[in-house]
């Protein structure tokens, strides 16, 4: 299997865990949860896994520190809400993680098979292990 095949069997684990984790981390239910960006309270259906650092920087794709929760206004009509994102994460990571990941995000990142695979196997317990507390 490609890089890119693993890629697409990983990016929807990785957003439903992270859906999922912040989800009970905000409002101790996995069936709604707080955006990240303009605090409303949404069910599990209308929250997104956004970005603060776009996908298409490879290097923080799959980094839990770069994705949180978002409702459908803020990440997709809002296009991330980037101002309110990026006082979030100043607030909950400090100036200086923030900083590094925006002056970084142009480093190359190349995923190899066994990262991913690697990846796939810890995202899938990691999710197992939120669906079984439900």
């Amino acid at each position: 299997m490609s890089v890119q095949q693993k890629k697409k069997i990983l990016t929807p684990i990785f957003n439903k865990y992270i859906r999922l984790k912040e989800c009970l981390e905000t409002t101790g239910s996995t069936l709604q949860g707080v955006c990240c960006t303009c605090g409303e309270v949404k069910p599990l259906e209308g929250l997104d896994a956004g970005h603060f650092i776009s996908t298409r920087f490879n290097i923080f794709k799959y980094d839990e520190k770069n994705v949180h929760i978002q409702c459908r206004k803020c990440n997709g009509v809002l296009k991330g809400n980037m101002k309110k994102y990026n006082n979030f994460m100043r607030v909950r990571y400090g100036n200086k993680i923030v900083d590094y990941m925006q002056a970084t995000k142009y480093n190359y990142n190349k995923f190899t098979e066994g990262g991913l695979d690697g990846m796939i196997k810890d995202y899938r317990g990691k999710l197992k292990e939120i669906e079984g507390e439900q």
